[in-house]
């Protein structure tokens, strides 16, 4: 672990010295030294790594098979196109797994970079929340450049540049089809009144009480032949469904959502993102509350895209208070908030990554793969 913990105490001590050098003249460049060494931290962590993480076997196998094949289209081991096609073109020309995956970190953490520093107010605490949010999708390739591109895609989108939006979503599509929830997004830029929220929460509450979620996917699987696939397994993968939703997780989203709307009026006048940001958290909610007695594999798949607001919002928490001194008292229980997220987010596959192994790592310690 203590590759992760390593990463951690760094994101913390920069979160640090962003509170006490924000807005001080001359501050940008260190800030932005910070952020460079962020950045190559996270993407030799998550491009450097071998036998660690989720899905391994079959990503590995995906990508080796071209071995034996020249195509991408028709391919045997076939996911969505876009993921074979990038795949494809490295294995014919770069050939390395290893390089393929460091240029898979490089791509997804340069979009993260470049959406979190558009929304976010306090950077290092955002991405220390979202690095430990999301440890536990480390090996997801396709759906990580996915979130990675639907973020991004949604700069675009407040800036009401829509062409680029649509197109960064469409291109997400072809690297995971769930991108598609992105589309969600392009509806909510407004704020939504108090009774409107509850009566949704409400409803989103009997709908998952009742078997219109299964009917949902049904009717989804009539868009395309891969999109029906998706639906089919996930109906499939349904029916023999055990896992337990995890207390602190259904906890933490309503004590946030009480916490963020309380706040709405007073942060939404020093940030013109918040409500943008906040109704993205909040269709999380009742996807959560949807999807929680009959599909759980949505909660881990589709709700990815708008847990990725938690973050930014833990990010705009620190402006609630003025004095430099009380910001750095207030980042201690978001620290502590961050760590049980790390813990909660590997908790299910906790072997798959501790310890670290990588190219350069551990790399005689043996790891059972499944």
């Amino acid at each position: 672990m203590e590759i992760y913990f390593f990463t951690i105490f760094f994101l913390i001590f920069f979160s640090a010295v962003e509170i006490n050098l924000k807005d001080v003249k001359g501050s940008g460049v260190i800030l932005n030294t910070l952020k460079f060494l962020s950045f190559v931290m996270l993407v030799m962590q998550m491009g450097l790594r071998w036998e660690t993480g989720t899905d391994w076997i079959p990503y590995l196998n995906h990508y080796e098979n071209f071995r034996n094949e020249q195509r991408w289209i028709g391919y045997n081991n076939q996911l969505e196109l876009g993921y074979d096609f990038f795949a494809h073109f490295f294995y014919k020309y770069v050939y390395g797994y290893s390089i393929f995956l460091f240029t898979n970190a490089l791509i997804f953490y340069l979009l993260i970079f470049k959406a979190l520093d558009f929304f976010s107010k306090y950077f290092f605490i955002t991405l220390l929340v979202f690095y430990c949010l999301f440890m536990g999708n480390l090996g997801t390739n396709r759906q990580l450049l996915a979130l990675g591109l639907g973020l991004y895609a949604l700069t675009f989108l407040y800036k009401k540049q829509y062409i680029y939006y649509f197109l960064l979503i469409f291109i997400g599509y072809f690297f995971h089809a769930t991108s598609l929830i992105f589309i969600f997004f392009f509806f909510i830029n407004r704020e939504f009144k108090g009774y409107l929220l509850l009566t949704l929460v409400l409803a989103s509450i009997a709908i998952g009480y009742s078997s219109i979620p299964i009917y949902i996917f049904g009717f989804a699987g009539g868009i395309s032949q891969d999109v029906s696939k998706k639906a089919e397994m996930y109906v499939k993968a349904a029916e023999n469904e055990t896992a337990v939703l995890s207390i602190f997780g259904l906890l933490k989203r309503l004590l946030f959502l009480f916490l963020f709307y309380i706040t709405r009026d007073k942060l939404q006048e020093k940030i013109p993102q918040y409500n943008f940001i906040f109704n993205g958290y909040f269709l999380g909610i009742l996807f959560y509350f949807i999807f929680s007695r009959s599909l759980l594999v949505m909660i881990s798949r589709g709700s990815l895209y708008f847990n990725a607001m938690e973050p930014i919002l833990i990010g705009f928490i620190l402006l609630l208070v003025e004095d430099r001194k009380k910001r750095m008292i207030l980042l201690i229980p978001l620290v502590i908030i961050a760590l049980i997220d790390f813990n909660q987010s590997i908790g299910a596959y906790k072997d798959l990554f501790d310890p670290y192994k990588g190219i350069f790592y551990n790399v005689n310690y043996r790891r059972f793969i499944y």
